[in-house]
């Protein structure tokens, strides 16, 4: 038996028995195929139908083939989406675009969460821009912004002057605070004619200190009450009150006029320290006023050198002090005068004054070297004194001391 006759007989053989040709004997595998199904072949070597089925799809049998023929889909031709418009598509249950669109981009500000907008794309006029962040380019063309938005709700200010919240919702300028750049200086208030009250002031601090501080490295001052406790002082107490170990000074006119130490002795006029507890005038020459109609209008203590002549002759060498209390018009008035060599004094025996007595008056001197004998001294009406012995005599010699201790009125 020849090949081609064993093919034939094998083939007939495969064909024998019953159901669909299988594929391995080049047949379909299917009993039955439906109207408008395609058959398919599948990974197992195996065909099965598939449902060709769509309303934009239409069969067609002519003679000798089949037709397939999509139809119109509904949507127009055409371009879709562009620098501001996006596309929207509808595409039904087997894929088909079923309508197509464009719609203008507006993305609302709750979708925009992350990033920054470059400088150079915000452009233009904007309008419902109810906040923004740095502005660095391009000019702010909407209406002001409100406080509840980081603003300051103001479209204009006072020059040099300060904001201020005028309630809690609100803020507003005033010239109350001037900020002068020239001097770096900070005006706080003005006087109201109509109250007398300055337009600055502490609020009220109850039971606590209502101060103002100023600290640098000299240290600080506190200036205004004090505690109910008394922190600084004393209860309540108006302090001017300087941590550091410096003066509080006073001026006027342009000039210092008195001076408290941190010692705690003042100068009235003059810039040395008199010490603890005292007080010091301009000059020797200056005292305590009480006023015109006063007996203690003036207060003056210092020392003087009395000046010692005679009438007779010279003293060749002597030494003389002096010091004096001045309570309004009375001089209380001490002298120690010690004659080394009394020469060829004699006569009247006279000593000068620190001021210009205004009447007669007398006092006692004692010589303390020699005799210690009492003399008297007379004060002249004028600016000089006589020291005679009691019977009116000569007072001194060499090696006397004369010590007294006199009062007279100026």
């Amino acid at each position: 038996m020849t090949t081609e006759w064993y093919r034939f007989f094998w083939n007939i053989y495969g064909f024998t028995g019953t159901g669909a040709i299988p594929v391995s004997k080049g047949g379909t595998g299917l009993n039955t195929i439906g109207d408008h199904q395609l058959i398919i072949g599948n990974a197992n070597n195996v065909f099965e139908p598939a449902l060709l089925s769509s309303a934009s799809i239409s069969i067609t049998y002519p003679a000798g083939y089949v037709n397939l023929e999509l139809g119109t889909s509904g949507v127009t031709p055409g371009t879709y989406g562009s620098a501001s418009q996006v596309g929207v598509f509808t595409v039904n249950q087997y894929g088909v675009l079923t309508a197509a669109a464009n719609t203008s981009i507006g993305i609302n500000a709750n979708q925009i969460i992350s990033g920054t907008i470059a400088s150079a794309r915000i452009s233009g006029s904007y309008t419902g821009i109810t906040g923004v962040g740095t502005l660095t380019a391009g000019t702010w063309n909407a209406a002001t912004i409100g406080v509840a938005y980081g603003g300051t709700g103001l479209t204009s200010f006072t020059s040099l002057g300060v904001v201020y919240a005028s309630s809690t919702s609100a803020l507003a300028t005033s010239s109350a605070f001037v900020y002068n750049s020239g001097t770096d200086t900070l005006t706080a208030g003005t006087f109201s004619a109509s109250t007398g009250a300055p337009g600055f002031s502490i609020p009220n601090q109850g039971t606590g200190p209502a101060r103002l501080n100023l600290t640098n490295t000299g240290g600080t001052v506190y200036i205004g009450l004090d505690s109910s406790g008394g922190g600084l002082t004393v209860p309540y107490a108006l302090n001017l009150y300087h941590t550091g170990a410096y003066p509080i000074c006073f001026s006027t006119n342009n000039a210092e006029k008195m001076r408290i130490f941190s010692s705690g002795g003042v100068s009235i006029g003059n810039t040395t320290d008199p010490g603890a507890g005292n007080l010091r005038l301009n000059s020797t020459s200056n005292g305590i006023y009480f006023g015109s109609s006063s007996k203690l209008n003036d207060y003056q203590e210092g020392t003087y050198t009395p000046v010692v002549t005679t009438s007779v002759g010279s003293i060749t060498s002597y030494t003389a002090t002096g010091t004096y209390t001045k309570i309004g018009r009375m001089v209380y008035v001490t002298v120690n005068i010690q004659i080394t060599n009394n020469g060829t004094g004699a006569g009247t025996f006279s000593l000068t004054l620190p001021f210009t007595s205004a009447v007669l008056s007398t006092g006692l001197v004692r010589e303390t070297n020699l005799t210690g004998l009492a003399q008297q001294l007379i004060v002249n009406i004028g600016t000089t004194a006589n020291i005679l012995t009691l019977n009116n005599a000569y007072p001194a010699a060499t090696g006397y001391g004369l010590v007294s201790g006199f009062c007279f009125s100026v």
